[in-house]
């Protein structure tokens, strides 16, 4: 049985590395935001012999959800595109919060 003091340790160690591993993700979520959007708006995918963008995140090794890939393309538009909001701040709100927010912040830019 582990003592107090361990288990203790062991709680402060799992909690930061959560923060990191949430981190990592978050990164990964606005850089594929950022790659899709460059793909969709460039037509990149075409020259990988997709018809379609659609097609092109259906494909077996990707594997999308259209909603998910719109969804992170969007966040990227509004919040660097047209806010401009650094990838670093848009990490620590996190993709989910800024989903959420999305709408409102949308309003008050065309607003």
């Amino acid at each position: 049985v582990e003592s107090v003091i361990i288990q203790a340790d062991r709680a402060h160690k799992n909690y930061e590395n959560t923060i990191r591993a949430r981190t990592v993700l978050e990164k990964g979520f606005v850089l594929l935001g950022m790659l899709l959007q460059d793909n969709q708006k460039n037509g990149l995918y075409k020259f990988l012999g997709y018809d379609s963008f659609n097609d092109y995140l259906g494909a077996p090794e990707l594997g999308f959800k259209r909603s998910t890939a719109y969804r992170l393309i969007g966040l990227v538009n509004l919040y660097v595109d047209k806010l401009g909001i650094p990838e670093d701040r848009l990490i620590r709100i996190g993709s989910t919060r800024l989903s959420k927010i999305r709408h409102n912040v949308e309003s008050d830019v065309e607003g």
